[in-house]
Parts: structure tokens; sequence; C-alpha cells
């Protein structure tokens, strides 16, 4: 992300109108000496919470980016992707490792997962007791 630039406002006012009011909680967030993101809350997961710039890259074009200076996609395409990002979905504009796909699916699937290994430790424990 370069610095400098007036952050956006109107990319980010654009992508906030084409997100779904009723599946997401979309904030402008403008802070005096800081840089305009919107704040994006999935509505069904609050935890699926990010902080998402607009600014242009190197060579000119806007992009969409993460709070970690990570390019989502350029301003023209993106609505989409952001939506199946905060969805726990894959995005297109970046292709994830196998690492990132474990940590998506495990945030998004972090209930039943805890209540799974709750249960295979609780039969651990359990076949331990009866062989006493």
């Amino acid at each position: 992300m370069s610095d400098g630039e007036p952050g956006g406002i109107a990319h980010l006012e654009k992508l906030a109108a084409e997100l779904d009011g009723k599946a997401y909680a979309v904030t402008l967030v403008t802070v005096q000496g800081r840089r305009p993101c919107l704040s994006i809350t999935n509505r069904q997961a609050v935890q699926l919470t990010e902080f998402i710039y607009a600014a242009s890259a190197d060579d000119g074009e806007w992009w969409f980016w993460f709070g970690w200076a990570q390019r989502i996609a350029p301003v023209a395409d993106v609505a989409d992707d952001v939506s199946r990002f905060l969805s726990a979905l894959p995005v297109r504009a970046y292709r994830e490792g196998p690492l990132e796909t474990t940590r998506r699916l495990a945030a998004k699937y972090r209930t039943p997962i805890a209540l799974v290994l709750a249960y295979l430790v609780m039969r651990v424990v359990l076949a331990a007791v009866v062989k006493m």
C-alpha cells in the first residue's frame, strides 16, 4: 500500500453499498491521522470481522487491502470476493495454501471442532478409567 493518498473513501463507500446489509454490519471508520477503512462484520459469526482499506498499489491501480497490507482484489471487482471472505469461503483474487485453508475452516467451524475434540477426550478418559 502506498502512502499519501486521500484514502479511497469513495471506493470504500461503494463497497459498503454493494455488501448485503442483512448479512454484514458495515461501518466506515475515519480517524484523523489514519487511513479510512471499512469495518465489516458477518452478522452470523461476529468473530469474522475484518478491516478493509482502499489504496493504490505501486502501479497506480486501486486495490482493496486487508489491515496487514495484503491485497484482496482490484476495486473494480472485489465486492464478491469480500463477501466470500467474510463467509469463510476462498476468494478468487488470492489462492490460499493448505495452512490458510485449514485456518479459515477452523475459524468457521470452531464450535463443532471443539465438540468433537471434547468428545474424543472424554472417550479416552473413560477408556482409561474402565481399564483401572
